[in-house]
């Protein structure tokens, strides 16, 4: 017996199996997807979701792959806006609630797709750049709601008072955001298999993004008045550094 596409009365005339509709649904053209504007009540698809932004005339254009940010660190803050990236979609958004950090990165779309990218939050004081925070997670579903979306282990989050020594004296924040598609850690995985099949593994994602699996996370060491730190929980990576 087949069933109709829960966004049937979007226009999506797909049948499918009891089987099938999990998998055709998180990734239906005709789902309907929210504004992330707390206050706007506009409700569309996929591809009419550009043009709604766009006539929202937001001050800043929409992130690329890689950007330099600029917050204002108040008590109690919340931002949005748009990435353009491998030509999918994202929400990127920030939140600062009860002296704690948060960043996200949404995919906008198939939510299975959501883990084949990653995004990065590097901290930095102008002027001082070698010192550093740098923070790294999967991308998180569209699905997901602020409310659920704006907890620890969710997305990136750090206590606020991490990045105090980074603000100017008008309480700046200045970081980098970055956007990464997975598929290079998977055609090195894939390169592994090829040559040993026998030690095929697969993708521990606790460790987090590939690029941070192999460092030390338990290593707290000094140099003279100088210090590094290495702190890792679930995926997300963050590292201070100084030279």
């Amino acid at each position: 017996m087949r069933y109709p596409c829960i966004n049937f009365q979007s226009g999506c005339n797909s049948r499918l199996f009891y089987n099938e509709r999990e998998a055709h649904e998180l990734g239906c053209s005709y789902k309907c997807l929210k504004c992330p504007i707390e206050k706007c009540a506009w409700v569309g698809r996929l591809g009419d979701i550009a043009r709604h932004w766009a006539s929202k005339k937001i001050t800043s254009k929409p992130y690329h792959a890689s950007n330099i940010c600029h917050t204002k660190m108040k008590s109690e803050s919340y931002y949005v806006n748009m990435v353009e990236a491998y030509e999918k979609l994202f929400w990127f958004k920030y939140k600062l609630s009860n002296r704690k950090l948060y960043w996200a990165m949404q995919l906008i779309g198939n939510s299975s797709e959501a883990e084949n990218y990653f995004y990065e939050i590097e901290v930095f004081k102008p002027g001082r750049t070698k010192r550093k925070i740098l923070l790294s997670d999967y991308c998180q579903s569209i699905d997901i709601e602020n409310p659920c979306l704006f907890k620890e282990g969710v997305c990136i989050s750090i206590n606020s008072d991490m990045v105090d020594q980074f603000l100017r004296e008008d309480r700046l924040l200045t970081y980098y955001m970055r956007v990464y598609a997975t598929k290079v850690e998977k055609t090195e995985e894939e390169a592994v298999s090829r040559e040993n099949p026998n030690e095929r593994k697969q993708r521990d994602r606790s460790m987090g993004p590939h690029q941070f699996r192999n460092k030390d996370t338990s290593r707290k060491y000094s140099q003279g008045r100088k210090h590094c730190f290495v702190i890792k929980k679930k995926k997300i990576c963050i590292f201070l550094v100084e030279n």
